[in-house]
């Protein structure tokens, strides 16, 4: 349960297919790399069929996560019968030097936005806290940080640079 102390939260959100969970993965992997214990939360749409092989939580493990958390609005990891926010979720987590969190979009917590097409671009303005984005496109914020989708390193550092300010 919660020590009191909760680790920084990042968010990744998008819409269907915008790359969230390769993301995730790639971040997980480089901080994990690091030597941070890393833990993920995903927001899962469907109320059943959690965690099954070959499933977004079943490659955050993959990946090295030391804690995979997922909600959905019938069932949530932690066996509960009620959808747990990001919060709740964070503090059901074994001890984590950093979590990511797959989705969430209302949570409030800072977000790395992906953008599948230009009719996206509308949730960057939807979502608190953006730190940064990531489009398919060609995308340019005027006080943002644009990120290539591949380059998973610079998502990184602007993502430990985001950690750092507080935000």
């Amino acid at each position: 349960m919660s020590t009191g102390l909760r680790p920084p939260i990042v968010q990744v959100v998008g819409y269907k297919n915008s790359g969230k969970t390769r993301l995730v993965r790639e971040l997980v992997a480089r901080f994990a790399a690091d030597g941070l214990r890393v833990g993920t939360a995903k927001h899962h749409g469907h109320a059943d069929d959690l965690d099954v092989p070959e499933t977004d939580t079943a490659l955050h493990r993959a990946a090295g996560a030391c804690a995979v958390a997922i909600a959905s609005l019938g069932l949530s990891a932690v066996w509960e019968s009620r959808e747990l926010s990001l919060a709740e979720l964070v503090d059901r987590m074994p001890p984590c030097d950093l979590v990511i969190a797959e989705g969430f979009k209302t949570a409030d917590y800072p977000k790395w936005v992906l953008l599948r097409d230009e009719s996206d671009v509308p949730l960057i303005a939807q979502v608190t806290q953006v730190v940064g984005v990531s489009a398919w496109f060609d995308y340019a914020h005027p006080s943002l940080p644009v990120r290539p989708l591949a380059d998973y390193d610079g998502i990184a550092q602007a993502v430990r640079e985001a950690i750092l300010r507080g935000r």
